[in-house]
């Protein structure tokens, strides 16, 4: 990891940039390893440092922690809300909302 941020285990990143907070940014790699989601990660530095965030998981049992559901290489995208920069939207087949 280089300050936060995974050197190696992804291949695609998406990236969302707070409107409210410019300094905020997301980042959702897709894992190498699953196609699915790899990580989230939030830097509140504008991208200097980088920490973990958790992955949502569905109430669907069967799906678990991967809301692309292996599909990361395709279905994967994420937004913050315009008004609160620590509430992010994340997508693949599932859509979820978070704020942690």
């Amino acid at each position: 990891m280089q300050n936060g941020f995974p050197t190696t285990g992804f291949s695609r990143v998406e990236l969302a940039c707070a409107p409210s907070n410019a300094s905020v940014l997301y980042a959702l790699t897709q894992s190498t390893a699953t196609n699915g989601i790899y990580q989230i990660l939030q830097s509140t530095d504008g991208g200097t440092n980088w920490t973990v965030k958790t992955n949502p998981v569905d109430a669907d049992g069967g799906i678990g922690a991967d809301f692309t559901r292996g599909q990361g290489w395709y279905d994967l995208i994420g937004t913050v809300d315009p008004n609160n920069a620590n509430t992010l939207f994340v997508g693949g087949v599932d859509l979820f909302k978070t704020t942690n």
